[in-house]
């Protein structure tokens, strides 16, 4: 079971996008770290997160794979390789926050957040930019709640921002 679930996790991670089903933005996420917007309704910043989430997950089972290597060392080496990639990959969520807004943000194709940058857009008309898909700036947050913690100041930080999210009706599943 562990064999081929190794495998499915990797081919998965770095399958280039025009072959990659579950990732089809993957070209310039292998190559930039991150999916720049390139169409006003293409959902990259929801397709970058999803994969970190991913990779975020897999590193945690490449990681609880090491102990069980029996002692082959270069098995334990491989996972111990893996681990490390996806961990690294895991982090670059940290490419799209925006201090200035406090929520996450569109970035181009040059490494620059979008703009203008309106954060309630999605809220207003959800036709206005689509780069996140299912949710808005702030729902989105809620996917990293650790991570979000660190990146907004710290944890009352970031749960009064989250709080904010349901108090101003900006929660909403159906999106």
């Amino acid at each position: 079971m562990w064999s081929w679930l190794k495998w499915a996790m990797r081919k998965g991670a770095v399958l280039p996008g025009a072959e990659n089903l579950l990732r089809p933005d993957n070209d310039d996420y292998l190559s930039l770290g991150y999916v720049p917007l390139r169409e006003q309704y293409d959902n990259s910043v929801s397709h970058a997160l999803e994969y970190y989430i991913a990779d975020n997950a897999s590193f945690r089972a490449w990681q609880r794979r090491l102990p069980g290597c029996r002692g082959e060392r270069t098995e334990g080496k491989k996972h111990a390789a893996n681990a490390r990639l996806f961990y690294n990959r895991s982090l670059g969520y940290k490419h799209y926050y925006s201090k200035e807004y406090g929520t996450f943000r569109p970035i181009l194709p040059n490494g620059e957040f979008y703009a203008p940058f309106d954060p309630e857009a999605g809220r207003k008309n959800l036709n206005l930019i689509r780069a996140f898909m299912r949710g808005v700036h702030g729902t989105i947050l809620s996917m990293f709640p650790t991570m979000g913690a660190q990146l907004m100041g710290g944890k009352k930080a970031f749960v009064d921002k989250l709080q904010r999210v349901f108090d101003e009706g900006l929660y909403d599943p159906c999106q």
